[in-house]
């Protein structure tokens, strides 16, 4: 699941960057809604089809300020990891919080 949680962080910033360069792309708009993500909003450069159906973020102080634009900053422990799971909606789609887990309980599937 960390591994799914990379590759939307991957494409977040990679979308940021082709953005950038004024690429002709297509965007999705994707929402969090519920858990320590409620509200975020992100646009990517990537159709919805291209995005996971099912997404785990570690969450530990570094996150929330890498979300946020900022420098990681210190190196924090993770606290716990937070699940959310895809639905497409007509302008893009949500994620819905599906619940957290203890990371030393989280077994990772390749």
């Amino acid at each position: 699941m960390l591994a799914v949680a990379r590759k939307l962080l991957h494409s977040t910033r990679r979308g940021r960057d082709e953005a950038a360069g004024g690429r002709d792309a297509m965007q999705t708009e994707v929402h969090f809604v519920g858990g320590p993500f409620d509200g975020f909003e992100q646009a990517l450069v990537l159709s919805s089809s291209g995005l996971p159906a099912t997404v785990a973020f570690p969450i530990s102080r570094g996150v929330f300020r890498i979300m946020e634009g900022r420098a990681r900053g210190r190196r924090s422990p993770t606290t716990s990891v937070a699940v959310y799971r895809r639905a497409r909606t007509a302008s893009g789609c949500r994620y819905y919080f599906l619940g957290s887990i203890l990371p030393e309980k989280l077994r990772i599937e390749g």
